[in-house]
């Protein structure tokens, strides 16, 4: 929350990827005056049960739609094997495109403002200090030092 304080009453959206999405995230952005679409896990919690089985009986190109208080839970099947779920508070009602796909406005307002996201995990996999490990804290100091790399070359280009 608090990298988005200058950013909030501002009528102002905020696009981020599944690992920081969460109902709870934008109930309280959506309060300070700012919208949140972004990708969601099926896992997370204050989603209803029937989206998270939504993804067995879907056929391709179809689009399930959810109402949770002041946010739209979107899940598109886009290929056999892959659903997307998108939370947002921007999209009250969300309408699909009369093309083949039948994409709705939803992953399509997504996939235009995602931009910085894909370019930092584009990054992050480009110039990675990863090695094979399975355990989880040596990956999570991997996944920092990435970041901090990524950063410093952004700190780095803005100073000339």
């Amino acid at each position: 929350m608090k990298l988005a304080e200058p950013f909030t009453n501002c009528r102002r959206n905020i696009t981020t990827h599944n690992f920081f999405t969460s109902a709870s995230l934008a109930a309280k952005l959506l309060a300070k005056g700012t919208t949140l679409v972004g990708t969601i896990r099926a896992n997370r919690r204050k989603l209803p049960a029937l989206a998270k089985t939504a993804k067995d009986n879907m056929k391709l190109f179809s689009t399930i739609i959810y109402k949770l208080n002041d946010c739209t839970l979107t899940i598109y099947k886009s290929k056999p094997r892959k659903k997307v779920m998108i939370l947002s508070t921007k999209h009250k009602s969300v309408k699909t495109k009369n093309n083949r796909k039948k994409t709705p406005e939803t992953i399509t307002y997504y996939n235009k403002s995602k931009f910085g996201i894909d370019m930092v995990d584009q990054m992050a996999r480009k110039y990675s200090v990863k090695s094979k490990c399975s355990r989880w804290p040596v990956q999570a100091v991997f996944n920092i030092l990435d970041f901090a790399g990524i950063n410093a070359w952004i700190i780095r280009k803005q100073l000339g």
